[in-house]
Protein backbone atom coordinates (compact mmCIF):
# COMPACT_ATOMS: atom_id res chain seq x y z
CA UNK A 1 0.00 0.00 0.00
CA UNK A 2 3.03 2.30 0.31
CA UNK A 3 3.59 1.96 -2.79
CA UNK A 4 0.36 3.06 -3.93
CA UNK A 5 0.84 6.10 -1.83
CA UNK A 6 3.99 7.06 -3.12
CA UNK A 7 2.93 6.91 -6.70
CA UNK A 8 -0.67 8.67 -5.99
CA UNK A 9 1.70 11.62 -4.18
CA UNK A 10 4.07 11.84 -7.03
CA UNK A 11 0.95 12.25 -9.61
CA UNK A 12 -0.50 14.95 -7.32
CA UNK A 13 2.78 16.83 -6.99
CA UNK A 14 3.01 16.63 -11.36
CA UNK A 15 -0.72 17.97 -10.63
CA UNK A 16 -2.13 14.81 -12.29
CA UNK A 17 -4.27 14.37 -9.38
CA UNK A 18 -7.30 15.82 -7.81
CA UNK A 19 -8.68 15.29 -4.39
CA UNK A 20 -12.33 15.33 -3.15
CA UNK A 21 -15.74 14.65 -3.88
CA UNK A 22 -16.37 17.93 -5.75
CA UNK A 23 -13.19 17.87 -7.78
CA UNK A 24 -13.36 14.46 -8.88
CA UNK A 25 -16.88 15.07 -10.05
CA UNK A 26 -15.44 17.96 -11.98
CA UNK A 27 -12.58 15.88 -13.45
CA UNK A 28 -15.42 13.30 -14.63
CA UNK A 29 -17.56 15.52 -15.90
CA UNK A 30 -14.35 17.39 -17.78
CA UNK A 31 -13.48 14.08 -18.90
CA UNK A 32 -9.96 14.39 -17.03
CA UNK A 33 -10.47 11.48 -14.87
CA UNK A 34 -8.44 8.48 -16.06
CA UNK A 35 -9.11 6.28 -12.74
CA UNK A 36 -11.21 6.93 -9.68
CA UNK A 37 -10.25 6.18 -5.74
CA UNK A 38 -12.90 6.20 -3.14
CA UNK A 39 -12.21 5.55 0.41
CA UNK A 40 -13.52 2.29 2.19
CA UNK A 41 -15.76 4.41 4.53
CA UNK A 42 -17.09 6.99 1.96
CA UNK A 43 -20.81 7.38 3.06
CA UNK A 44 -23.05 5.84 0.39
CA UNK A 45 -24.80 8.72 -1.21
CA UNK A 46 -20.86 10.18 -2.25
CA UNK A 47 -20.01 6.67 -3.24
CA UNK A 48 -23.10 6.52 -5.50
CA UNK A 49 -22.76 9.74 -6.86
CA UNK A 50 -19.54 8.81 -7.95
CA UNK A 51 -19.81 5.53 -9.07
CA UNK A 52 -22.52 6.55 -11.30
CA UNK A 53 -21.26 9.87 -12.39
CA UNK A 54 -17.94 7.56 -13.66
CA UNK A 55 -19.58 4.59 -15.05
CA UNK A 56 -21.58 6.71 -17.22
CA UNK A 57 -18.35 8.19 -18.83
CA UNK A 58 -16.56 4.83 -18.95
CA UNK A 59 -14.06 5.61 -16.25
CA UNK A 60 -12.72 2.55 -13.88
CA UNK A 61 -13.82 2.95 -10.34
CA UNK A 62 -11.19 1.40 -7.31
CA UNK A 63 -12.32 0.82 -3.81
CA UNK A 64 -8.69 1.65 -1.63
CA UNK A 65 -8.86 -0.42 1.52
CA UNK A 66 -7.94 2.89 3.37
CA UNK A 67 -10.20 5.48 5.28
CA UNK A 68 -10.79 8.88 4.35
CA UNK A 69 -8.49 9.80 6.90
CA UNK A 70 -5.66 7.86 5.57
CA UNK A 71 -6.30 8.69 2.06
CA UNK A 72 -6.42 12.59 3.20
CA UNK A 73 -2.96 12.09 5.31
CA UNK A 74 -1.09 10.41 1.98
CA UNK A 75 -1.96 14.24 -0.11
CA UNK A 76 -1.49 16.50 3.24
CA UNK A 77 -5.70 17.15 4.08
CA UNK A 78 -7.02 16.14 6.86
CA UNK A 79 -9.26 13.92 5.54
CA UNK A 80 -10.71 13.30 1.73
CA UNK A 81 -13.65 10.66 0.23
CA UNK A 82 -12.19 10.25 -2.94
CA UNK A 83 -9.07 10.97 -5.83
CA UNK A 84 -8.77 11.03 -9.50
CA UNK A 85 -5.97 10.48 -11.31
CA UNK A 86 -5.73 12.42 -14.81
CA UNK A 87 -2.90 11.11 -16.45
CA UNK A 88 -2.48 7.78 -18.08
CA UNK A 89 0.70 7.26 -17.15
CA UNK A 90 0.17 7.94 -13.46
CA UNK A 91 -2.61 5.66 -13.71
CA UNK A 92 -0.48 2.49 -15.18
CA UNK A 93 2.15 3.54 -12.04
CA UNK A 94 -0.76 3.54 -9.69
CA UNK A 95 -2.16 0.22 -11.70
CA UNK A 96 0.60 -1.81 -10.50
CA UNK A 97 0.47 -1.40 -7.00
CA UNK A 98 -3.72 -1.62 -6.76
CA UNK A 99 -4.66 -4.39 -4.23
CA UNK A 100 -5.65 -7.40 -6.21
CA UNK A 101 -3.81 -6.62 -9.31
CA UNK A 102 -1.39 -8.94 -11.16
CA UNK A 103 1.52 -7.60 -12.27
CA UNK A 104 2.36 -8.33 -16.46
CA UNK A 105 5.23 -10.70 -15.49
CA UNK A 106 3.40 -12.45 -13.47
CA UNK A 107 0.25 -13.65 -15.31
CA UNK A 108 -0.18 -17.10 -16.29
CA UNK A 109 -1.62 -17.98 -19.43
CA UNK A 110 -3.19 -21.49 -19.66
CA UNK A 111 -1.16 -24.12 -21.50
CA UNK A 112 -2.54 -25.84 -24.44
CA UNK A 113 -1.92 -29.46 -25.61
CA UNK A 114 -1.17 -30.07 -29.60
CA UNK A 115 -4.50 -29.62 -30.69
CA UNK A 116 -4.95 -26.30 -29.40
CA UNK A 117 -7.20 -27.49 -26.37
CA UNK A 118 -6.19 -26.79 -22.43
CA UNK A 119 -4.57 -29.67 -20.88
Amino acid sequence: MNKLLGALGLALKAGALVCGTNNVLDAVRNGQAKLVLLANDISDNTRKLLTDKATYRNIRIVALPLSMAELGAAFGKAETSSAAITDNNFVVLAEKHLPGQIPNNEMKVPETNEHGGNE
